[in-house]
């Protein structure tokens, strides 16, 4: 098998545009823009890809994991 043959694993999956981060989070924009102001765990920031901001969806599920994880420990304390 040649190595261009091979499946390339991406750990950081797609690469989400506005209106995608925001389905996936249940926030708009304007919430987003300050959750990535936030001192303590902030929102993920986007990557620019020419004129384009783009958020890396592996962020995007990490920072929900740690906001979950979060609130579960508040609630069970």
């Amino acid at each position: 098998m040649r190595v261009e043959d091979k499946p390339i694993m991406d750990p950081y999956g797609r690469f989400l545009r506005l209106p995608e981060v925001e389905a996936t989070v249940g926030l708009k924009k304007s919430k987003l823009y300050a959750l990535m102001k936030e001192a303590d765990d902030p929102f993920p920031s986007p990557i620019h890809v020419g004129t384009r901001a783009l958020w890396v969806e592996a962020d995007i599920v990490a920072w929900k994991a740690k906001r979950i994880e979060k609130a579960r420990q508040n609630r069970s304390d």
